[in-house]
C-alpha cells in the first residue's frame, strides 16, 4: 500500500493513432512485419477487423418505478478477489538496440518466436513464447504510421512488447526471467485494470430534460451555475472505458441521449477496429455525465454538454482490461489531441508501463483524471499516479462513499451515490443517473449506478468546462483551479477522506476568470440583441419529434414516440457489410475519411454496371507480364506472380493462401502513381479473382487508395468466395494531381482453419484529359 503520492513510474507502450489495431486485453496477436510502400520504407496500414462480444449479464441491478417509468440501479463493483494479472502473458521494456532488432521477430519452424537477440531467443524457447508483439504496433496501425519510424520517433515507449507464452508457469516468475538479462530494462506481468462500478443558490439555467430533477449529482457541482457561462464547447474528452453507444454500427445503436453529443473517431483496442462501441455499458454512461445531449427533452443532462467526446475502446463486454490496453488508449487519445481524458477504472497494480503511459499524455500537455478505485482500501492505478487527478466519491450527504478509495494520493471527490440510501426522498435510490444499457446494446434506459467511476466524470466534465471559457489555460493550470476551487469537506484542508474537497464548476470558473488572459465580464454582459438574461453557450433546441424508442422501460419513455433527431458526430469510414458474391460486378465508392468532415460516409453496395472509360493508361505492367511496375511485400506470406490462373496473358498475381495452415498474415502488392492535375476522369479498372473458406471479417479482400501511408479511400473491404473473374472499377478523379498507391492485398485472420486468397489481372488506371 502506498503511503504518500509517490505515483510510481509504469511504464507504457505504444503511441500514435487511428486505424486498425490489436487486442488490447487477453488475446494479443503475432508479431507480423508488413508491406512497405515503394522507396519509403513505410508500411502499408492494415484493414479494420470488427469482433462482436455479446455482453454479460449485470448483476446486483434492480428496479424501481417512478410514475410510469422504471430506472435500473446498480451497485459499486467491489473488485474483491478478481485476478490481478493477465495469464499467459508478460510486458518487456528492451534497451533500444534490441528493441529495434525485435520489431522483425518471426515465427520458428517451430512456432517459437525468434527475435534475433540470443539471450531473449533463449527465453522465448524456454517458455514456448508464440507472440512477441510490439506495442506500438497498434497505435502505428491506428495512425496509420510506419512501426520503424514510430519507433524511432517514439523512443520513450519504443522497447515495449506484449510477450505471450504457452509454458504452465507464473507471469511473475517468467518476468522474473526476462528481467534478469541486460537487454532487458524491465520486464512485469500485464495486470488487469476493471470498471469502477457495475453497469447497470438559484439555478441561473435549468434544461427542460425531463429527469434532471433527479440528477442531485449536478447541483451538488454547481453544473447550473457554471451553465451560464460555458458548456464545454470545442474541447474533446477522452473517454478510456468499455466503449461509447456512439453510432448505428452492425448490432450496436448510438444511445437516444448521445444523439446531439459530438463524438469524433477513436479506436477500440479490445477488438483491433475504429469503431469503439461499447458491449458493457459503463462507458456510455460515464460518457453521458460528460457530455450528455442536454436541454433536448430527453431523458438526463451531462456536465459539458458541448464537449466532444473520443471513445477509447479498452475494457472488454465483461469491464476488465489488460494494462497494455489501457496504455495504448492513453497514449492514442493524447496523440490524437484529447485535453482530457477520463479513465473509469482501476487496478491494483503498480505498473512501469501505465505510468509511462500516464507520463506521456502529461508530456503533451493532456489533464487525466481517474477514478480512485471501489475497494475501500488504498487509492489504486492508474489514479495513484503524480499527473493523475485522483477522484474518489461522495453520496448525497456528500460523505465519503462507503466504497470510495481513500488516502494521500487522492485530489477530489465527486459524487459517486449511494444506491442503499434515498436520501433526498424521491423514490429513487441516491445513485447517479444517466442513460446506458444493460446487456442488449440496443435496448437504452435510465441506469442509476454508484461507483468512482461515476464520481471522475464529474471531474473531467468541470475540466472541459474550464478549457472552453479559456482555451490557452493549461493543465497545470486546470489542475490547480480545480483543487483550489473545491469545497473543503471533513478536516480543514488537504486530508485523505476528500483530498482538496468536492469540484465546483462555478466557483472554478470564477477562479479561471482570475487567470485569464484577457478580461471577461462576470457574468457576461447582454450584446444589444440580448436579453437581460445572461449570455449562455448555445444549447440545442427541445425537438418534440426527438424520443426514444430503442430504451426499454427504464427510465422508458412513452411507447408511442419516435426518434427522429440526426446524430451529430463527425463519420468514421464503417467496415462494409459482406456483400454477396453472386453479382460478377464490383463498383463500390467512398469518400475521403475527413475527421472535420459532417457528412455521411457511405459504403454503396455492388452495382452491376462497370464505370468505362477510355483513355490514357498510368498503371506500369497492368499485366503482370513483365517485372516491373509493382512491389510486392516481403510478409510472412507473401504475394507472387502466379501462372495457376490469369484473365488474360499468362500470368496474375496470387494474394493470400489458396492452402496451407491459416497464418495470421497480410499478402499485398502495391504501385504508386502521381495522377496528372486538370484531367476531366480518372478511373481504376481491374479484374479479382477471390477464393475464401472463412467469413466475414476474419479475413479481407482489400482494395485501397493510400496517400503515402494514409488510408484515403476504400474501393473494396469485403470477403468472396467467387471462384471466378469478377470486374471491379473505382472512380478516383477527386486526387488528380495527388500522388497515391494503390494497394491490393489479403488479410488472414488465422485461427480459424479457413484461409483466404485472391488473384489479381489486368489492372488499369484510365485517365480523360
Amino acid at each position: 500500500m502506498q503511503t504518500a503520492r509517490d505515483r510510481s513510474a509504469v511504464y507504457w507502450l505504444s503511441v500514435s493513432l487511428i486505424s486498425f489495431l490489436l487486442v488490447a486485453l487477453l488475446v494479443p496477436g503475432c508479431t507480423r512485419p508488413r508491406p512497405r510502400i515503394a522507396g519509403t520504407g513505410t508500411p502499408l496500414p492494415e484493414p479494420s477487423l470488427s469482433r462482436i462480444i455479446l455482453p454479460s449479464p449485470s448483476p446486483l441491478a434492480t428496479t424501481t418505478t417512478v410514475g410510469e417509468e422504471e430506472v435500473v440501479t446498480s451497485e459499486a463493483l467491489v473488485i474483491g478477489e478478481r485476478p490481478d494479472v493477465v495469464p499467459g502473458q508478460v510486458i518487456l521494456k528492451l534497451q533500444p538496440q534490441p528493441a529495434l532488432r525485435a520489431l522483425a521477430a518471426e515465427p520458428g519452424a517451430d512456432g517459437i518466436i525468434a527475435t534475433g537477440v540470443q539471450n531473449i531467443d533463449r527465453l522465448n524457447r524456454q517458455f514456448g513464447v508464440k507472440d512477441f508483439e510490439p506495442l506500438l504496433r497498434p497505435l502505428a496501425d491506428a495512425s496509420r504510421e510506419s512501426l520503424r519510424s514510430m519507433a524511432e520517433r517514439q523512443l520513450a515507449v519504443m522497447g515495449l512488447y506484449l510477450v505471450s507464452y504457452e509454458a504452465d508457469v507464473t507471469p511473475e516468475t517468467v518476468a522474473a526471467a526476462y528481467a534478469s538479462e541486460p537487454n532487458v530494462i524491465f520486464a512485469e506481468p500485464n495486470y488487469y485494470a476493471y470498471a469502477s462500478d457495475v453497469p447497470a443558490g438559484p439555478l441561473a439555467f435549468t434544461p427542460n430534460d425531463p429527469y434532471f430533477d433527479r440528477q442531485w449529482n449536478l447541483q451538488a457541482i454547481q453544473a447550473t451555475q457554471a451553465w451560464d457561462y460555458a458548456g464545454g464547447q470545442g474541447v474533446v474528452v477522452a473517454v478510456i472505458d468499455s466503449g461509447i453507444a456512439y453510432e448505428d454500427f452492425e448490432h450496436y445503436r448510438r444511445a437516444p441521449d448521445l444523439a446531439n453529443t459530438v463524438v469524433i473517431p477513436g479506436y477500440d483496442f479490445v477488438n483491433n477496429d475504429p469503431h469503439a462501441n461499447d458491449d458493457f455499458g459503463h462507458g456510455t454512461h460515464v460518457a453521458g455525465t460528460i457530455a450528455q445531449s442536454t436541454n433536448n427533452g430527453l431523458g438526463v443532462a451531462g456536465v459539458a454538454f458541448g464537449a466532444t467526446l473520443m471513445p477509447v475502446k479498452v475494457l472488454d463486454a465483461r469491464g476488465q482490461g489488460g494494462f497494455d490496453a489501457v496504455a495504448r488508449g492513453v497514449i492514442f487519445a493524447a496523440d490524437q489531441g484529447a485535453r482530457v481524458i477520463n479513465l473509469s477504472l482501476s487496478g491494483r497494480k503498480a505498473s512501469r508501463l501505465l505510468q509511462d503511459a500516464i507520463q506521456y499524455a502529461a508530456d503533451k500537455g493532456v489533464l487525466i483524471v481517474a477514478a480512485a478505485g471501489n475497494s475501500g482500501g488504498a487509492v489504486e492505478y492508474p489514479a495513484a499516479y503524480d499527473p493523475v487527478i485522483a477522484v474518489g466519491a461522495v453520496d448525497y450527504r456528500l460523505q465519503r462513499a462507503r466504497y470510495s478509495n481513500f488516502g494521500p494520493q487522492l485530489d477530489l471527490v465527486a459524487p459517486g451515490g449511494d444506491t442503499r440510501a434515498d436520501a433526498n426522498e424521491d423514490g429513487l435510490p441516491d445513485g447517479i443517473l444517466q442513460e446506458t444499457f444493460q446487456g442488449d446494446p440496443t435496448r437504452f434506459a435510465l441506469h442509476n449506478m454508484e461507483g468512482t467511476s461515476m464520481a471522475a466524470p464529474h471531474v473531467a466534465g468541470v475540466a472541459a468546462l474550464l478549457f472552453a471559457f479559456n482555451p490557452g489555460a493549461t493543465a497545470a493550470q486546470v489542475r490547480q483551479v480545480l483543487e483550489t476551487s473545491a469545497r473543503d469537506l471533513g478536516t480543514p484542508g488537504l486530508d485523505d477522506n476528500y483530498g482538496h474537497g468536492l469540484v465546483q464548476a462555478a466557483a472554478a470558473l470564477a477562479a479561471m476568470r482570475a487567470q485569464a488572459p484577457t478580461e471577461t465580464p462576470w457574468p457576461p454582459s447582454p450584446t444589444p440583441s440580448s436579453t437581460a438574461t445572461p449570455t449562455r453557450p448555445s444549447l440545442p433546441s427541445p425537438t418534440s419529434t426527438h424520443t426514444a424508442t430503442a430504451t426499454r422501460v427504464v427510465v422508458t419513455p412513452s411507447p408511442s414516440a419516435t426518434a427522429t433527431s440526426t446524430p451529430t458526430q463527425v463519420p468514421v469510414v464503417p467496415s462494409p457489410s459482406p456483400t454477396s458474391t453472386s453479382t460478377p460486378t464490383r463498383v463500390v465508392e467512398v469518400p475521403s475519411p475527413s475527421p472535420t468532415s459532417s457528412a455521411t460516409t457511405t459504403l454503396p453496395v455492388a452495382t452491376a454496371t462497370p464505370i468505362v472509360l477510355g483513355g490514357e493508361q498510368l498503371i506500369v505492367n497492368g499485366s503482370f507480364e513483365t517485372e516491373e511496375g509493382w512491389v510486392f511485400s516481403q510478409t510472412r506470406v507473401p504475394a507472387t506472380y502466379s501462372t495457376e490462373i490469369a484473365h488474360s496473358g499468362r500470368r496474375s498475381v496470387r494474394l493470400g493462401i489458396v492452402s496451407g495452415p491459416d497464418l495470421y498474415s497480410y499478402s499485398s502488392v502495391y504501385q504508386t502513381i502521381t495522377i496528372p492535375a486538370g484531367v476531366q476522369r480518372v478511373v481504376l479498372r481491374y479484374w479479382t479473382y477471390p477464393i475464401s473458406q472463412d467469413v466475414y471479417p476474419n479475413d479481407l479482400q482489400l482494395v485501397l487508395v493510400l496517400e503515402g501511408a494514409r488510408i484515403v479511400a476504400i474501393a473494396d473491404q469485403s470477403l468472396s468466395n467467387a471462384r471466378q473473374w469478377l470486374p471491379g472499377s473505382f472512380d478516383l478523379t477527386r486526387f488528380a494531381g495527388r500522388t497515391i498507391t494503390l494497394y491490393f492485398g489479403v488479410y488472414n485472420g488465422g485461427g480459424t482453419g479457413s484461409t483466404t486468397a485472391m488473384y489479381l489481372d489486368d489492372v488499369e488506371l484510365v485517365v480523360e484529359r
